[in-house]
């Protein structure tokens, strides 16, 4: 029976973080970020002392002895402040692609900048058309001599803009749908034929779209063995997608905290509007979203150390539910809060925004509704529209 009770060192890890946030990351503060890029020097380097950047990185890898739950916990933390520093793209997305892709021993080494905050790196995977199958992937690797030369475009990359190290997945052999045939590269940012292009999603986080004309790299650059490098990628969006799902439970556990003392004190016929019957229904309704998404965030952890089919199962059920009750969640909110609800200046409307963003991450609920009918009906349609 899976005990889903906090240890005393994982409240620890969690009220740490959550002190962290509320003294030193307000809404102001966050405004402030926003404003400056969404990433912050001092914010990541205090967050490296803490020991935060190595909490779910083992400490035979040179972390500090955490996992997944370790992660989650952060996460959670982090979404409660909507804090923008890519935790999720290089604690969690990067290191355990490195982790499944290498040896111990060649983990530890390429981990230990990261862990110290010194060194962003990135997985740069997705590109256009995927829609929840990894495996697709254009972006080519030809072997010349002791070198590649890769060659493609890769989209929305989370962490893109500040990396200064990219984990770039590329099809060295086989046809574009075949698992076989990719492989990992280690790329530094500043590669010539290498180009960015850095913007920013609806909530302020920062990506880049990325594109490889000929890129010439040593095959030393090679992360893994040739061609299979799908398994570490699979394996670490799974686990980024449970991350971006305790993240999302955090926001909404914080929106909802929002609402309802907003509902308190706001004064309408002389009562606060809290008291109304209608409006407490409402906050129910967003307790059992709430509620609902936390207890498939557990499961998913829980699944996560199964083998590949049971734990992407057990993801896309998580995801699909979370992705619903984001987004009721969020609207309610805004509704709750009326007109003000949609300024700049209203909290809410920036939770809103971070959980649509949430929602569309790592695929929406059609995409994991679709591979949850493709296990139990394997006739079901195949794309996603």
């Amino acid at each position: 029976m899976t005990d889903f009770n906090f240890s005393e060192e994982q409240i620890l890890l969690r009220d740490s973080v959550r002190k962290f946030v509320e003294r030193e990351y307000s809404f102001e503060v966050r405004r402030r970020y926003d404003a400056e890029g969404g990433y912050n020097q001092k914010v990541w380097t205090l967050m490296a002392e803490q020991g935060w950047l190595g909490a779910g990185i083992p400490e035979l890898l040179g972390g500090f002895g955490g996992g997944p739950i370790e992660s989650a916990i952060v996460l959670h933390e982090l979404g409660r402040g909507l804090v923008l520093e890519p935790y999720l793209a290089v604690c969690v997305l990067a290191a355990h692609a490195l982790q499944t892709a290498l040896a111990p021993a060649a983990t530890t080494e390429r981990l230990a900048a990261l862990v110290r905050g010194e060194s962003l790196v990135v997985l740069a995977h997705r590109e256009a058309g995927q829609a929840g199958q990894p495996e697709r992937v254009r972006t080519s690797a030809v072997a010349t001599g002791h070198c590649y030369r890769i060659s493609g475009v890769k989209l929305q990359i989370l962490g893109g803009v500040h990396a200064q190290r990219l984990l770039v997945s590329a099809r060295t052999n086989g046809v574009e749908a075949e698992p076989s045939g990719i492989t990992l590269f280690e790329v530094p940012a500043d590669t010539p034929g290498l180009t960015r292009k850095n913007y920013r999603l609806i909530d302020g986080t920062p990506v880049a779209d990325l594109t490889f004309d000929n890129v010439l790299v040593d095959a030393s650059a090679r992360v893994g063995s040739e061609g299979t490098g799908i398994f570490a990628i699979s394996s670490a969006l799974d686990h980024a997608t449970v991350g971006l799902c305790a993240q999302a439970v955090g926001a909404m556990e914080r929106a909802l905290e929002i609402t309802t003392e907003y509902l308190r004190t706001r004064r309408q016929f002389g009562v606060a509007i809290g008291s109304f019957q209608a409006l407490q229904h409402q906050l129910a309704d967003m307790l059992i979203e709430l509620e609902q998404s936390r207890s498939m965030l557990y499961r998913a952890l829980a699944h996560l150390d199964d083998s590949q089919g049971p734990r992407h199962l057990a993801v896309a059920a998580a995801k699909a539910q979370i992705c619903k009750s984001a987004r009721y969640i969020a609207s309610k909110g805004v509704q709750l809060h009326g007109g003000i609800g949609i300024t700049d200046e209203c909290t809410i409307g920036h939770y809103f925004k971070s959980l649509y963003v949430a929602e569309k991450l790592f695929g929406n609920a059609a995409v994991h509704l679709q591979t949850l009918s493709r296990a139990l009906i394997p006739t079901a349609p195949q794309e996603v529209v």
